[in-house]
């Protein structure tokens, strides 16, 4: 086995070091791809490592050989990448002298046992530089887990940023609209702004639109308008009235919605990315239901539209349980 580790280690170690002592340059984009040649080289050193720790003299020292094959996973890594950044001049003098000093390492790891006298020591020593060498690779993997998580951190305050400026216009232009509206404004000019950013428009939106004399009636009318879909959010989280009488008026909206999706569904392997596009109908047509009110033909047509459409299964199965009354 001993042989077969050496043999690993020549085909793994000696390309490393030519790559690692001979003069480089890299283009204007980097080493690209330069790890799909140091990988399989680490890869070979990983394994030549592996069968030397199988070996029974690392018990005899009173170490556990399972340990050891901790060291396996950041020397992969340190043996990968150190060979590509020795190409930048200001680190090549300090990871020649690495890369030599556990390559000098994994021949005592390997070979230690086999020398007659201070066997012990030598193959001690080969094992602490690499580990060192190791250690270089963990060390590697925790400074690249840290730039992500700041990479990550950055991008989320970055988007957080955004999307308060873009709320903080959109309040300052839902306030001119809304002052422009008239005292006596309709319920489809009130309905766009019962979701304003504008929290003192959004209250008072809300008020305006539960003091009208007659919100049921004009509720199922917009149904029937062009407005239908822009009363769904309002219909879902504020409407104060009874859900039950709304029920004609919705399935009308369901069956036409039905046909309007039919083209976009159709063909769309991943419809599940349409759910919170069309979770609206469905909760309103339980609280229909719930009330007393028949929507069934709508969500019939519904469950049939929605089969086979990954990722909508639970839609669909709100359907039918609703079709079946």
């Amino acid at each position: 086995m001993t042989v077969f580790a050496d043999l690993l280690l020549v085909l793994g170690c000696l390309p490393m070091l030519l790559l690692t002592f001979t003069a480089k340059r890299s283009g204007p984009e980097g080493p690209v791809g330069a790890h799909m040649i140091t990988g399989p080289l680490a890869l070979l050193q990983a394994a030549a490592l592996a069968i030397a720790f199988s070996n029974a003299a690392w018990t005899e020292l009173g170490i556990v050989r399972g340990w050891l094959y901790l060291i396996l996973p950041g020397y992969l890594v340190a043996s990968t990448a150190l060979p590509i950044v020795a190409i930048e001049a200001r680190w090549r003098s300090r990871v020649r002298a690495a890369i030599a000093a556990v390559v000098a390492g994994c021949v005592l790891t390997t070979n230690a046992h086999t020398f007659p006298e201070g066997a012990p020591a030598l193959g001690i020593t080969g094992l602490v530089l690499v580990g060192a060498h190791a250690g270089i690779g963990y060390a590697m993997l925790f400074a690249l887990w840290v730039q992500n998580e700041r990479n990550r951190l950055r991008t989320a305050q970055a988007d957080v940023e955004r999307q308060g400026e873009f709320e903080m216009k959109q309040a300052a232009w839902q306030r001119g609209e809304w002052a422009k509206l008239p005292a006596n404004a309709e319920l489809w000019q009130l309905i766009q702004f019962t979701h304003a950013f504008a929290p003192e428009v959004k209250a008072q939106c809300l008020e305006r639109i539960a003091n009208l004399p007659e919100l049921e009636k004009e509720v199922q009318a917009m149904l029937g308008t062009g407005w239908a879909e822009h009363s769904l959010r309002y219909l879902e989280d504020h409407y104060p009235l009874r859900f039950g009488p709304l029920a004609a008026s919705f399935q009308a909206v369901l069956v036409d919605q039905c046909e309007r999706w039919e083209v976009t569904l159709r063909d769309d392997r991943n419809a599940g990315t349409w759910y919170y596009n069309l979770v609206h109908y469905f909760t309103i047509a339980e609280r229909i239901a719930a009330d007393g009110g028949d929507v069934r033909e709508g969500m019939r047509q519904w469950g049939e539209r929605l089969r086979g459409k990954h990722g909508l299964g639970e839609l669909r199965s709100r359907a039918e349980k609703l079709a079946a009354g």
